[in-house]
C-alpha cells in the first residue's frame, strides 16, 4: 500500500476523481430538470386556475340569466292572468249589455204602439190650449200664443221624445191653470176708441182683467160678453186704486171690491 498526497491510508483518490465529477454533473442535471418541471407545473396550475375562474364566471353569468328568464316568465304568467281575466269581465260585461239591448229593443216596440196613441192626442190637446188662449180672457196674449207656437213645433220635431212632449205640454197646462188663482199687474198697449195707448194692466184670476191709463184719470175692463174694452166709471176709481196697489204688494191682501161683469146664462 502506498500513501501518497493527503489521501486517506489505503485510498486511491486520483482513480476516483472522474466518477465524483459525473455524479456531480448528473446531480446538477436533476436539479435543473426538477426546476423547470417546478416551474412547468406552477404555469399549469395558474392556468387550470384561470380556467377555473372563467368557468365560475360562466356558471355565475348563465345564473343570473336563468334567474332574469325565470323572473320574465313569471311576469309574462300574471299578465297573461291578468289578460284572462279582463277577457272574463269583458265577456260578462258583454253578456250584460247584450241583455240591456234586448230589453231595449223590447222597450222601444212597446213605445211605438204607445206614440201611436199619444202622438195624436197630444196634437189635440196643443189644439185646445190654442183656442182656450183665444177664449180667454185677452191678458198677456204674445207670451201665451208663443208658448202655444213652441209646442206645435216641438210635436213636429223627431229628435224630442213623447214624454218630453208630453212634459212640456203639461208644463204650460199648469202655467195657464196658475193664472186663475193669481193677482197680477203688467204693463201692455192696447187699442182704445181707435187710439193705441199704454196702460198698466190688472189681472184677477180669471173673473177680471182691467186696465189704466198712466195718468189714473181712466180705468176700465174687458167684457167677455162683447169681447171689448169698457170704460168703468169713476165711482169705481178708489176701489181700483187699492186693488192695484194689493197686486204690487203695496197693500197686505184684503176682500176687493171690484166691478164685475155680470154673469151670463147657459145658451
Amino acid at each position: 500500500m502506498r500513501i501518497s498526497g493527503c489521501g486517506f491510508l489505503g485510498l486511491d483518490w486520483s482513480a476516483r476523481r472522474p466518477g465524483i465529477r459525473l455524479s456531480t454533473l448528473l446531480l446538477l442535471g436533476l436539479a435543473m430538470v426538477a426546476r423547470a418541471d417546478v416551474a412547468e407545473l406552477t404555469a399549469l396550475q395558474a392556468e387550470a386556475l384561470k380556467a377555473e375562474a372563467d368557468t365560475q364566471r360562466r356558471i355565475d353569468r348563465l345564473h343570473d340569466e336563468t334567474r332574469q328568464l325565470a323572473g320574465d316568465h313569471l311576469a309574462v304568467e300574471r299578465e297573461l292572468e291578468q289578460t284572462r281575466a279582463y277577457r272574463r269581465q269583458l265577456e260578462k260585461m258583454v253578456g250584460v249589455q247584450e241583455q240591456q239591448i234586448t230589453a231595449l229593443q223590447d222597450q222601444l216596440q212597446r213605445l211605438d204602439g204607445t206614440e201611436i196613441t199619444l202622438l195624436p192626442m197630444l196634437g189635440e190637446m196643443v189644439d185646445t190650449l190654442r183656442r182656450f188662449v183665444e177664449l180667454d180672457l185677452p191678458f198677456q196674449l204674445a207670451t201665451r200664443r208663443v208658448r202655444v207656437a213652441v209646442l206645435a213645433d216641438l210635436l213636429d220635431d223627431p229628435e224630442v221624445g213623447v214624454a218630453e212632449k208630453y212634459r212640456r205640454i203639461m208644463s204650460a197646462y199648469r202655467e195657464e191653470a196658475n193664472y186663475g188663482s193669481s193677482l197680477a199687474t203688467y204693463r201692455d198697449r192696447l187699442s182704445l176708441d181707435g187710439d193705441e195707448r199704454n196702460v198698466e194692466m190688472l189681472r184677477v184670476g180669471r173673473i177680471a182683467l182691467i186696465y189704466r191709463t198712466p195718468d189714473g184719470q181712466a180705468y176700465g175692463a174687458w167684457d167677455p160678453a162683447a169681447r171689448r174694452w169698457q170704460a168703468l166709471p169713476a165711482e169705481h176709481f178708489a176701489a181700483l186704486r187699492e186693488a192695484y196697489r194689493v197686486a204690487d204688494r203695496q197693500l197686505a191682501p184684503q176682500l176687493l171690491r171690484l166691478p164685475l161683469p155680470a154673469p151670463r146664462e147657459a145658451s
